[in-house]
């Protein structure tokens, strides 16, 4: 046990979109899985996708079950090397500033989790290629609705890996009071939490909740 306690590692936390990248991942995979089935001439996927995006903006269905479907068409159409062109492609919008939170951690022995509602597929080669150590995202369901990693979802996650690998949470950077769970547990754990650009809402949330004490990029 004693051990145990002299060997743990400092880690830190990332959200992706809004913070790691400046844009929606899922709303750029969505077209780039559209223009994939179309040039292949896959009808039956392009109808799916219509469907499923009319679904959800008609609030017929929830955001999680049009993020299933759409991981689904996916898996069976998307090669290896296609999901890591659309991560390559995602990766030229990354924030500068995370980027170098991410290569200081490296400097000083820590590690770096990328956290995510998006999915797995394409998520773990964003994380790859922006040099985060690990990454923990929204997997794959044989339900209909899948299991969202966000919210205390995510703090659960985040929480296993660290204990299952002798972690100890440093910092979580994130732009969204979708992560307050993850927030309010890293501050118990004394560690620091860096707003990325925060929009009235995030800051609003954290007051809310008591949050006062974090910094900005």
């Amino acid at each position: 046990m004693g051990n145990r306690r002299k060997n743990i590692t400092s880690a830190i936390v990332i959200d992706l979109d809004g913070t790691l990248v400046s844009v929606n991942t899922f709303h750029h995979f969505m077209l780039f899985v559209a223009k994939i089935a179309a040039r292949k001439l896959q009808i039956f996927s392009l109808l799916r996708i219509f469907l499923a995006v009319a679904s959800r903006a008609l609030r017929i269905v929830h955001h999680s079950t049009m993020k299933h479907t759409m991981m689904k068409i996916a898996a069976k159409l998307l090669s290896e090397s296609q999901v890591h062109y659309f991560a390559s492609k995602i990766t030229k919008h990354t924030n500068k500033a995370v980027e170098n939170i991410i290569t200081d951690a490296h400097r000083r022995g820590a590690v770096v989790i990328l956290a995510s509602a998006a999915p797995a597929l394409y998520a773990s080669h964003i994380a790859v290629i922006t040099g985060c150590d690990h990454c923990i995202a929204t997997e794959m369901s044989n339900h209909i609705r899948i299991n969202e990693c966000r919210g205390p979802v995510k703090l659960a996650r985040v929480t296993d890996f660290l204990s299952a690998n002798n972690m100890a949470l440093r910092a979580v950077v994130t732009d969204h009071h979708d992560d307050l769970p993850l927030i309010q547990a890293s501050i118990g754990l004394g560690a620091k939490t860096i707003l990325v650009s925060p929009h009235k809402a995030t800051i609003n949330a954290l007051r809310n909740a008591g949050i006062s004490c974090y910094s900005t990029l």
